[in-house]
């Protein structure tokens, strides 16, 4: 398997963003990549054994003894979420997302277990930005006026929205963990407080070993679908005590360059699990995480989760993207996991993060959505002065790294597909890759430790104290060339999906144990969906195999979702450029390179060719050579007005700092514009675009 296949595999990793969990079918990932017939052996066994429950014994109980006693089950994922779509769970469409209830079976006896049900809608990212709001000032806070469809959560507390269809429909997610299934039911009788014949049965299958829990609709206001459980928790708090709706500027302002300082709207949301809590200051600054598994000390052991365009620039990096323009998704606490999504990078304003918050678990999804790229983008843990001593490991360098600030050398020659680092601060163990649509051969891990650097921090921020001056065991994947245009308003249907799973373990995991983890996130739990219930269980409908007859009774099993356009599902990275087909309700608008400079969304430097086209090839010259610094300045209408000051007076004859010096006082240019400004002219001139 080459290097790219494996970096895909990766990314499979157990995450509803990649639409992994895929029941009675074969399971992918967008990209195709395949991970086998999902339900299989169950399905083999269900038609041999003559009775269609597939125990084996023929009596129809499903207990595989004929005494009607319920058969033993359960897997080994104490971490692991199951997360299934409304599509491949029979029955369960059309009812209150309030009203689907889960049990499991242990000693002979129903047990309730906590479900959780996330509304997703199709939405325009422009409404995500607040676009019927009425809080726009001028020019689209999205940078757009074309409408671009995706799926998101859906959340009434921010502008996002309430899904559409407020029932359980085909797109929504129900999710609970994989730990509280139990064994399969011998002699079928409904637990109280439910609708008689409601019940469907979910098989779990890891490796030889199987379990099942059963999902109903309640019968009246109660049993409560989070079964009086709350495994994680999340409060997401904006300072000030700001309101998000009346309060949050979508807008923002530029901040790019190594030395211009960003003021980024802060917050102060904390999440706590059972073995970790992570922090939040500003929409793309996590700056505090804390392992609390078994005897760890629980110190904070990360600076800052950064991304940057490479170790030489501060173009771009988490402080000029939480200070530009941006909006959040969803922030929801709920009974099994918490969601956190957050839009707007900059000229990237489209490009997404998604946090799915386990109790010992975290996922992070990242889209890359944005205009192409001359170099490409990193996504790094920066440690703390707390995580010094502490081990670092992956699969090219299994000797070991010690976090320690002092400079060594390390086999970053390939994307790496694991991380553990461990110590008495306690264990992260990660999976984490690149799904990407076109070849990345470019890309490989990063290694950097250096108590004082030699390269810039990107410590710019005034109300954050992230990142710190030093560099320890900075960490994590280099997309190390050039990207293509990724940017869906663009009119690119190519994609850049990074995936990051990561779980908090007590001190000194063994490395068998921490691979276990890693193999468990590549290889999600498969899931098996049936109708449940008296002589119900092992029908036809929910086994995988589309039966004659079944074409245009059991979608189930004849139309199975599997993450691919066409399969009436928006499935992440798809979008209404990509795929209109899943995700509807896109619309052409201002396009770039159409003649007209249509000025509420283009300038003379995010669109030359249209608005300033005797300098086209000069813009078009730092935008392949000075990587982020045009797009920072393109951000802002004062830098935009000193470029466009700067360029005829120096076609005119006059020194570039004289003219530079004379525009920034006649048109009163801020020192950060101004000094975005002279970054990029510096670049641009140093690169013989002038």
């Amino acid at each position: 398997m080459d290097q790219r296949a494996r970096r895909r595999l990766t990314l499979a990793l157990g995450s509803s963003a990649g639409l992994v969990f895929l029941f009675g079918c074969t399971q992918s990932v967008p990209n195709g990549t395949n991970f086998g017939t999902v339900g299989a052996d169950a399905t083999a066994t269900a038609s041999a054994d003559g009775d269609g429950d597939g125990d084996g014994d023929g009596d129809g109980d499903g207990d595989g003894d004929g005494d009607g006693s319920d058969t033993p089950g359960g897997v080994d994922r104490l971490e692991d979420p199951v997360v299934a779509l409304g599509a491949q769970l029979p029955g369960m469409v059309g009812h209150n997302v309030g009203d689907l209830v889960a049990f499991a079976r242990d000693a002979g006896a129903w047990v309730q277990v906590p479900v959780q049900v996330d509304e997703r809608v199709v939405q325009d990212f422009c409404e995500v930005y607040g676009k019927s709001s009425g809080l726009w000032t001028g020019a689209p806070a999205c940078k757009t006026d074309q409408v671009v469809t995706a799926l998101f959560y859906a959340d009434t507390e921010t502008f996002t929205g309430p899904d559409t269809d407020p029932l359980f429909d085909d797109d929504d997610e129900l999710v609970f963990m994989a730990r509280d299934a139990g064994d399969r039911v011998g002699v079928w009788e409904d637990p109280a407080g439910v609708v008689a014949g409601s019940g469907v049965e979910l098989e779990l299958v890891d490796g030889s070993s199987t379990a099942y829990v059963y999902l109903f609709v309640r019968d009246g206001g109660t049993p409560d679908p989070g079964a009086g459980q709350d495994y994680v928790s999340y409060t997401f708090s904006l300072d000030g005590g700001l309101d998000y709706k009346t309060g949050y500027d979508l807008y923002g302002y530029n901040c790019g360059g190594d030395t211009s300082v960003c003021t980024p709207q802060t917050e102060d949301s904390t999440i706590q699990g059972a073995t970790y809590s992570h922090h939040f200051s500003a929409r793309w600054v996590s700056d505090e995480l804390r392992i609390t598994a078994g005897d760890a000390t629980g110190v904070d052991i990360l600076d800052i989760h950064q991304a940057r365009f490479d170790p030489s620039s501060c173009g771009r990096h988490v402080l000029t993207f939480s200070t530009a323009e941006g909006a959040y998704v969803v922030n929801k606490d709920g009974p099994v996991r918490a969601l956190r999504s957050y839009v707007g990078a900059n000229s990237g304003p489209l490009t997404q993060r998604v946090h799915q918050f386990y109790d010992q678990r975290e996922d992070i999804i990242t889209h890359l959505r944005v205009h192409s790229l001359s170099k490409g983008i990193m996504d790094l843990f920066d440690y703390s002065d707390a995580a010094i001593g502490m081990t670092y490991t992956n699969d090219l360098n299994s000797g070991g790294l010690t976090i320690d600030g002092v400079s060594e050398v390390a086999d970053e020659s390939a994307v790496q597909e694991w991380e553990v680092v461990t110590g008495p601060q306690g264990s992260l163990v990660m999976a984490s890759g690149f799904d990407v649509s076109f070849n990345d051969d470019f890309s490989h891990f990063y290694w950097a430790d250096e108590q004082n650097p030699s390269f810039n921090q990107c410590a710019t921020g005034s109300n954050v104290d992230a990142p710190d001056a030093s560099a320890l065991g900075t960490s994590g994947a280099w997309l190390d060339g050039p990207l293509p245009d990724t940017d869906p308003k663009n009119g690119s249907t190519e994609h850049v999906m990074a995936t990051r799973i990561i779980y908090f373990r007590e001190p000194g995991i063994a490395e068998a144990e921490a691979l276990g983890l890693v193999a468990g996130a590549q290889a999600p739990v498969q899931v098996l969906a049936r109708p449940a219930g008296d002589g119900q269980r092992g029908d036809a409908c929910g086994d995988g195999v589309c039966d004659a007859g079944e074409a245009s009774t059991c979608a189930f099993d004849c139309a199975p979702v599997d993450g691919s356009c066409g399969d009436t599902i928006c499935s992440p990275p798809e979008t209404s450029t990509s795929c209109a087909q899943d995700c509807p309700g896109g619309a052409v608008g201002s396009v770039c390179g159409d003649g007209t400079c249509d000025a509420a969304i283009e300038n003379e430097l995010s669109c030359a060719p249209d608005c300033w086209s005797p300098y086209a090839g000069a813009v078009g010259c730092t935008e392949t050579s000075c990587q982020g610094l045009l797009d920072a300045c393109s951000d802002e209408p004062e830098c935009v007005d000193l470029v466009v000051c700067v360029g005829p007076c120096v076609n005119q004859g006059s020194a570039p700092a004289t003219c530079l010096t004379n525009c920034a006082s006649s048109l009163g240019t801020s020192q950060v514009n101004l000094d975005a400004g002279t970054a990029l002219l510096t670049c641009g001139n140093a690169a013989g675009c002038f």
